[in-house]
């Protein structure tokens, strides 16, 4: 076997969508906790690549500063909640971002949420990542988005204002 072969995935079963789907719905419906192993940067240094997120499904209260897990397309992304609202229907959206990122995601709909994440097993120890339960880190993450926000509305002023609309 030469190099390029040993990382060859082609041996490897793809998921069709709809097993995923099932799988994911499954997961939701019995309401247990659920490990999902982190790939990717965006949520540094609360959720690393390699890590394993503990994830509840009980999505009832989330709130700005919970960390969650949602489909988007073929890929489940965990990142924070930075706000909800409603539309006129009465559908719930959030708004969501890496800790890395430096935008926000597009809208997520709740019933693309597939659970808050609650810990994390980095190197065989536990982790608490709860908020509720950090009250410390959950201020600091209120204060952080609400100079965010603060920031992209005076920048989205200055933008009106230099366009001319204002």
């Amino acid at each position: 076997m030469t190099p390029s072969q040993s990382v060859s995935n082609y041996d490897q079963t793809r998921l069709s969508r709809g097993v995923l789907e099932t799988v994911l719905d499954l997961w939701i419906e019995f309401k247990k906790e659920h490990n999902v192993p982190i790939r990717g940067k965006s949520m540094v240094p609360i959720l690393k690549d390699g890590d394993i997120a503990k994830v509840v499904h009980d999505i009832r209260d989330l709130k700005p500063g919970d960390i969650v897990i949602f489909r988007k397309g073929w890929y489940l992304i965990a990142h924070r909640v930075l706000l909800q609202y409603q539309d006129e229907s009465g559908r719930r959206f959030y708004v969501t971002q890496g800790d890395k990122s430096r935008r926000p995601d597009s809208p997520v709909e709740e019933n693309e949420i597939i659970g808050r994440v609650v810990g994390v097993v980095r190197e065989g120890r536990y982790l608490l990542v709860d908020c509720r339960q950090q009250k410390w880190y959950r201020k600091l993450t209120d204060i952080n988005l609400y100079l965010k926000l603060r920031f992209r509305r005076w920048m989205w002023i200055f933008h009106l204002l230099k366009v001319g609309v204002v």
